[in-house]
């Protein structure tokens, strides 16, 4: 009977051991996929922001082009803006009633198109 009792610890103990290991390889597998998901969504996120970074180098670019090209036409601008002004100012006020004569009908015109030439950022003629 002792060698029975013997067997029986013997196999219980072997079938831990197994169950044991067979455990603590799992446990080695699921590290491995564990880290292997970490390491793709490492990427996703360095390719994400590296295409962030990407469209913000562009946005710089285009904003400082039109920069480039609103400070060309500035002077420009500001200058015809006061002619304008002056233009404007300087004409005599318009009876009640009465519609707009061709000098200050032409200011306008060119008040308007001095605005949507700004508006647009092209140059003006």
């Amino acid at each position: 009977m002792v060698s029975i009792k013997a067997g029986v610890i013997a196999l219980a103990l072997t079938a831990a051991t197994a169950a044991g290991a067979a455990w603590t390889a799992q446990g080695w597998r699921y590290e491995a996929r564990i880290a292997d998901i970490r390491r793709e969504q490492s990427d996703l996120q360095s390719d994400l922001a590296k295409q962030a970074i990407d469209s913000l180098q562009s946005d710089i670019t285009r904003i400082a082009t039109a920069a480039s090209q609103a400070a060309e036409v500035a002077p420009t601008l500001t200058r015809q803006v006061g002619q304008l002004s002056r233009a404007l100012k300087d004409a005599t006020p318009l009876p009640a009633g009465c519609s707009p004569d061709l000098v200050r009908l032409r200011n306008l015109t060119d008040a308007v198109r001095a605005t949507n030439t700004a508006a647009t950022g092209s140059q003006s003629r």
